[in-house]
């Protein structure tokens, strides 16, 4: 015989099967994403009232950026524990032209990097669109990532320039309707305040500390450190480690990391006459120093140490 039951669980199994792949249609709990816009995180820190004091009690999604002159300065802030402090910070997003990686907030690469971050049952995706025009793969990857996304926020080179603001993603039937800006209004944190303003003397102190050169050159100055710290008889290095410098008898950190690139790593090998010119021909190196029969010479070597920490160590 026939149970009467069976209907009715055949009609349940059919129900279940239509909730599972009508995702975007039942079981919306939100129709507003809150978001705010940090603008830039290390500008932040500066503030008399920094914005990531106040982000404890935001319960939305929280992006900010780095934005640094000098190639070595994310290093350098990776040393001074920067990026730790952010770890202990409520931050979603970090839009980055480096890589940061162990931390629990998304680095979005600055040149069309991405992130998603399910909120609330909403797949919010952001992308760092930092060009005016797309290649084919550009628009492939943007195409995958809508795909991917119930909500997309690209955020261009313009958006960069904007100060930070509160953002409302309006959302109906998991699509985006609407959006509006409004100053942000946060309660400060005296725990989080304290340990941003130790992060932020310690990197001024760094930053400001002051090289005295004399009467000579910067670039003299740091070729002759480079050459003497190593124990070297010649330099071999490209023209493009010295920018442009103003002539003075003192220059703080922050000024040399903006003219001389630091970044550049440097290795040490011994080398005949020969060697060292024909690494000078091809490599179209600039000289400093005497070459001789045999040589301790320091030239440009991916494999080896920054040029700041052959000069300043």
């Amino acid at each position: 015989m026939r149970s009467k039951a069976s209907p009715v669980i055949f009609i349940s199994f059919l129900f279940l099967i239509f909730l599972l792949n009508c995702p975007k249609r039942i079981g919306i709990k939100t129709i507003k994403v809150e978001a705010v816009y940090i603008a830039s995180i290390f500008e932040d820190i500066y503030r008399n009232e920094p914005i990531l004091a106040g982000l404890g009690d935001f319960n939305g999604i929280k992006i900010g950026y780095l934005n640094f002159e000098s190639a070595f300065m994310p290093i350098l802030m990776e040393r001074l524990g920067f990026y730790r402090l952010l770890n202990e910070l409520p931050i979603d997003f970090v839009i980055s032209e480096s890589p940061i990686y162990g931390m629990k907030y998304f680095t979005v690469a600055k040149a069309m990097g991405y992130g998603i971050k399910n909120y609330q049952g909403i797949r919010f995706a952001i992308v760092s669109k930092d060009r005016d025009s797309l290649t084919i793969s550009d628009e492939t990857k943007l195409a995958l990532i809508r795909e991917r996304s119930d909500v997309l926020w690209v955020i261009d080179r313009k958006f960069f320039s904007l100060a930070p603001a509160k953002i409302d993603f309006l959302i109906k039937g998991r699509e985006l309707s609407d959006t509006s800006m409004t100053p942000i209004k946060l309660t400060m944190n005296s725990d989080l305040s304290s340990k941003i303003k130790e992060i932020r003397d310690l990197v001024s102190n760094s930053l400001n500390k002051t090289v005295q050169v004399g009467n000579i050159k910067l670039s003299e100055y740091v070729l002759a450190r480079l050459k003497s710290n190593e124990g070297a008889s010649v330099v071999l290095y490209p023209p493009s480690v010295f920018r442009t410098i103003t002539p003075k008898d003192s220059y703080a950190i922050y000024e040399i990391l903006s003219c001389i690139a630091c970044e550049k790593k440097f290795g040490k090998a011994e080398m005949g006459k020969s060697e060292v010119e024909q690494l000078v021909k091809e490599k179209a190196y600039l000289i400093w120093g005497n070459i001789a029969k045999n040589n301790i010479v320091v030239y440009p070597d991916d494999g080896g140490r920054y040029l700041y920490d052959l000069i300043f160590e």
